[in-house]
């Protein structure tokens, strides 16, 4: 075999067995995606070369998190000069926020982002308060801005939240600027035009904005930013829960499945990603352990296979819900369809699993809540998760009125 220099990372893993956190030297070889990890404290090879499928080089970058053989790992830095070189003028991180009034564009714009080459890495739903939402935009006054306006578009709406993604891509904070408009607020004098002629979102303008507002939307303390005093939804208990699964992701192909969501008439009132450990997926999908037809081994192998969206539905004004389809847990089972897309593909070609699905029931596009009583389940499950990022409500409620307070994010 030719020698070939690999891409090396430092990578941190928390192995929950001993509560440590352990470091290793990651090496990724692109000619046939094969890994390597070298234990730093130990000084031995932990892990041989080997092939990992499902692996891309567009997810190597520092601050990102990979997942190999069911181990999250931490991208820390880079291991040489070389890598850096390759890889750091190709990662440039940027925030997109997407203001309540274009909510239902995120599908749209998150498409024209895939199609742009960028990769979504963290997302989320959340309101703003006034406070937030001025501290947020405050260091915008210094420079003579009005930000009177932006603040009112992200407070003015009590159902609609906003949603926060921050994007990867080569030299993403300019060219976010050619897939869509700025808020006027933000805008320079000389901003051409573009493809989508879009003003409802707002974007990083250079690397120092980008850094502090992803820690702010991100990492800070909760900005579960609820309207005080809370504002009850008109969601109800009738939603349901839909995961985007990881290859769907990889493959580019979420911003289509959310937009056809949309144009169906659900309403997205809730939006996360997670890279979930082998042991969560094994606890949500455990009520298909031993049923026929189901592929429980299959289901956990992708869904921990790195990054994936979890959407909480509810019934938007486009959907119409009748005695055959009383509930929007059935509406969207049927938008949806079988679990194995080759059925879709010949019974219900305009499934979102026939479209976007893959050719068994582990590549099958998107999960779907069942029954019911399954969809508020399933996203408090989701909830429990996020610890102090919360985008949703944190506990199961049994009344209406009440989970409608706590529905806000």
């Amino acid at each position: 075999m030719p020698f070939e220099e690999p891409l090396a990372f430092k990578v941190e893993w928390f192995d929950a067995a001993s509560s440590l956190h352990r470091h290793f030297n990651f090496s990724f070889y692109q000619s046939d995606t094969s890994v390597e990890m070298f234990d730093t404290k130990l000084r031995k090879m932990f892990l041989k070369r080997c092939a990992i499928s499902g692996l891309d080089r567009k997810e190597l970058f520092v601050g990102n998190t990979i997942v190999v053989f069911s181990r999250h790992l931490l991208i820390k830095d880079y291991a040489n000069e070389y890598t850096k070189d390759q890889v750091e003028n190709d990662k440039q991180s940027t925030l997109i926020l997407l203001y309540p009034d274009a909510h239902d564009q995120l599908g749209f714009v998150l498409d024209c982002l895939e199609r742009g080459g960028y990769n979504l890495c963290r997302a989320r739903s959340l309101r703003f308060t006034l406070t937030t939402a001025r501290e947020f935009f405050d260091r915008f006054l210094v420079q003579g801005k009005d930000i009177s306006q932006e603040i009112r578009r992200l407070t003015s709406y009590d159902e609609v939240p906003s949603i926060a993604m921050e994007i990867v891509g080569p030299s993403a904070i300019r060219k976010w600027r050619h897939l869509v408009r700025p808020s006027v607020a933000f805008e320079d004098a000389n901003t051409e035009e573009n493809e989508l002629n879009f003003r409802g979102m707002y974007g990083s303008a250079n690397p120092m904005d980008a850094e502090w507002e992803l820690q702010f939307i991100f990492n800070q303390k909760p900005i579960n930013v609820q309207p005080d005093p809370p504002v009850k939804l008109s969601c109800g208990p009738d939603v349901t829960c839909c995961v985007i699964k990881p290859h769907t992701l990889r493959e580019g192909k979420a911003g289509r499945i959310m937009e056809e969501i949309q144009v169906r008439g659900f309403h997205i009132f809730g939006f996360q990603s997670f890279i979930l450990t082998k042991k969560e997926v094994e606890d949500f999908y455990e009520i298909y352990k031993g049923i026929p037809n189901q592929d429980y081994h299959g289901l956990v192998r992708q869904g921990s296979s790195g990054r994936c969206l979890v959407l909480a539905l509810s019934q938007g004004s486009g959907l119409k819900l009748t005695e055959e389809i009383p509930s929007v847990v059935e509406a969207f089972r049927k938008l949806c369809g079988p679990s194995d897309p080759e059925v879709c593909k010949v019974l219900y070609p305009d499934s979102l699993r026939a479209k976007y699905g893959g050719m068994n029931q582990e590549e099958n596009a998107v999960y779907c809540s069942d029954l019911e009583d399954d969809g508020i389940l399933e996203v408090d499950f989701y909830c429990n998760l996020t610890n102090h990022l919360k985008w949703i409500s944190h506990s199961i409620l049994d009344t209406v009125e009440t989970f409608q307070m706590k529905c806000n994010f």
